[in-house]
C-alpha cells in the first residue's frame, strides 16, 4: 500500500525529472508557460528545495515574474511552512 509520504516523493520526483526534461528540450532554464510562470515559480509553489535550489545553479531567474506580476518569492510566500524556500531565494537576490 502506498502512503501518502510515498505519494508526495513520487510527485515531487517527477516534478523533478519533467523539469529536467523541460530544459533539456527547451534549453532555457526561464522558459515560461502560457500564464508566465516558469519552473522555478512551480518549485517553490511546490515545495520542492532540491528542484529549487537545482534551477537556480542552472541559472533560473530568481526575480522573474509572471503576467500578473507575482514573483518567485510570492509563490514560496504562498507555503509558509517551507521557510528555507525562502530564505534561500532572497540569500540568491530574490525581492
Amino acid at each position: 500500500m502506498r502512503t501518502k509520504r510515498n505519494w508526495v516523493t513520487t510527485v515531487l520526483t517527477a516534478a523533478a525529472i519533467l523539469a529536467c526534461i523541460v530544459l533539456s528540450v527547451c534549453g532555457n532554464v526561464n522558459a515560461k508557460d502560457n500564464y508566465g510562470q516558469t519552473v522555478l515559480m512551480d518549485a517553490a509553489w511546490k515545495k520542492n528545495f532540491e528542484l529549487v535550489t537545482r534551477l537556480v545553479n542552472d541559472g533560473a531567474d530568481v526575480n522573474a515574474k509572471d503576467e500578473l506580476g507575482e514573483t518567485v518569492l510570492d509563490y514560496a510566500f504562498v507555503r509558509p511552512d517551507q521557510p528555507e524556500i525562502v530564505q534561500y531565494l532572497k540569500a540568491q537576490g530574490a525581492k
